[in-house]
């Protein structure tokens, strides 16, 4: 099985590949690994996407940022409420590291703290916003997604002159060996064939 690693996303998503001599044309069998290790990454890692857009995932997600732009606004608030004597003292302390500072003043480093406190204040605002009417995946995904992966597996064959009957069956194969569960009958497979041979006709 051929193995391979991709570090996008926050997640190792797995590219590997199953030895497919045996399965398709000897001449066929590096091009095609090579295109089908991004696809089967894609189908694994759907279930994490998913999940990372499921209500609860989501839900979490909001109260974080929404969380993380109050404490922006109490930052802000709470560096104009300092009193008189802390005032001077981080004045006093500016100067003395001001090395370590780049020769900035306490009062300018307060402004460009509420400055860039207001920035990403409304940054966030901009991710609440779109968290908030990101909807919630429903239906049966994985069966969708099995079928989606069959029928572009088939129409890459058929791509390759390979007939229908013979793309449908190393399809099949291919979904087996890579441990993915086929259905029962052969419905979806042939539903599969039919979209991929009109897809074909299309191009």
């Amino acid at each position: 099985m051929t193995t391979r690693k991709s570090a996008r996303s926050a997640w190792w998503t797995d590219l590997s590949v199953p030895n497919l001599h045996g399965v398709l044309p000897a001449a066929l069998v590096d091009t095609f690994t090579e295109w089908l290790g991004p696809e089967l990454g894609r189908y694994r890692a759907a279930p994490m996407m998913r999940a990372a857009q499921s209500g609860p995932a989501l839900a979490a997600e909001l109260a974080t940022v929404q969380q993380t732009k109050r404490g922006l606004l109490k930052t802000s608030r709470a560096l104009h409420a300092l009193p008189v004597h802390a005032t001077a003292y981080l004045s006093s302390a500016a100067v003395r590291h001001r090395e370590l500072l780049d020769g900035e003043a306490w009062h300018d480093i307060a402004a460009r703290v509420e400055r860039d406190s207001i920035m990403l204040g409304w940054l966030l605002g901009i991710v609440e916003g779109a968290l908030s009417a990101t909807k919630v995946k429903t239906g049966r995904p994985r069966t969708i997604e099995r079928d989606a992966l069959l029928r572009k597996i088939i129409s890459k064959l058929r791509e390759a002159q390979i007939p229908t009957a013979e793309a449908r069956n190393a399809a099949e194969q291919i979904l087996v060996l890579s441990g993915i569960e086929v259905p029962e009958d052969d419905h979806s497979i042939r539903r599969a064939a039919r979209r991929a041979r009109g897809q074909k006709r299309g191009k």
